[in-house]
């Protein structure tokens, strides 16, 4: 059985791993797009708890495949992250992060999908 929205022809998208700054860090990026290259509108795609996954992956793959750029930044950059799919790891993982350092990094998120950072190659 497919799953709903599942891309059914991967050449539609196109995947590339990007990097930014946020604070003087380095964030690394996953990021989706339509494989025609049109300017399109940009996606901020927040990965969960357990970090960016193959799950979240597919999910920017699908609005990729659906008409837009998707950015996903690492949150976890900064702590490393969570090992495996423990929960009480995870929380401890998660409690390590600081919310306005998030918010910055989202916002340099933002700034890589408007190509406001120079040099990238995702334009909306």
């Amino acid at each position: 059985m497919a799953v709903p929205g599942a891309v059914a022809d991967p050449s539609v998208v196109t995947t590339s791993e990007v990097s930014y700054s946020s604070r003087g860090a380095e964030v690394s990026a996953y990021v989706a797009r339509p494989r025609d290259e049109q300017a399109a509108p940009g996606l901020l795609v927040i990965h969960e708890a357990f970090g960016r996954n193959p799950h979240i992956e597919d999910l920017a793959r699908r609005f990729a495949a659906a008409g837009y750029v998707a950015i996903v930044p690492d949150l976890y950059h900064t702590v490393g992250a969570p090992p495996g799919d423990d929960i009480k790891q995870v929380v401890a993982k998660m409690s390590e992060l600081d919310d306005r350092e998030i918010l910055s990094d989202l916002q340099g998120a933002i700034r890589q999908l408007r190509g406001d950072e120079g040099g990238t190659s995702v334009r909306c």
